[in-house]
């Protein structure tokens, strides 16, 4: 790579060609994350396991697709951005969830995605210890019905 930089006399000579040889359009990758966002869904992973990978596919898209954003406009592209975030984290939940979503929406303000998060998480470890209890009442009947079957 130096011998490619020592026919420039100028850094700036210098920069210009890195630019040209370097530069990467990042279409290709914002497209693929924007296809992995709509398809991110919760499936069989906790709360917190679908919020950390779903930051990560955030992250990464907003880093590319806020790049080429003038300074100006960035505070109003943001906030349209995280209502976006929100409404697909929600979207994506599995069914036991379903009545979470509009009871989290319709509150005047909408909470954050992070207050979402947090009453979620709450909700997953109430239905965590309702299939407990459960089990243990069912294990507790069938215990007895096989104890009077034995006697």
């Amino acid at each position: 790579m130096v011998n490619n930089l020592r026919s420039f006399l100028t850094a700036k000579d210098m920069w210009a060609y890195l630019k040209r040889i370097y530069n990467q359009n990042n279409a290709a990758k914002r497209s693929q994350l924007e296809l992995d966002i709509a398809n991110y869904e919760q499936g069989l992973m906790s709360i917190q396991d679908y919020y950390s990978g779903f930051l990560n596919l955030w992250a990464e898209h907003s880093a590319i697709l806020h790049a080429n954003v003038p300074k100006e406009s960035l505070p109003a592209i943001h906030k349209i951005y995280e209502v976006s975030k929100h409404d697909q984290f929600l979207m994506k939940l599995r069914l036991e969830f379903e009545v979470s979503c509009p009871t989290l929406l319709n509150r005047s303000p909408v909470p954050s995605l992070d207050v979402c998060v947090g009453e979620l998480l709450r909700q997953e470890q109430c239905l965590l210890t309702q299939v407990v209890l459960l089990m243990r009442f069912l294990l507790h009947i069938r215990l007895k019905v096989l104890t009077k079957v034995v006697i």
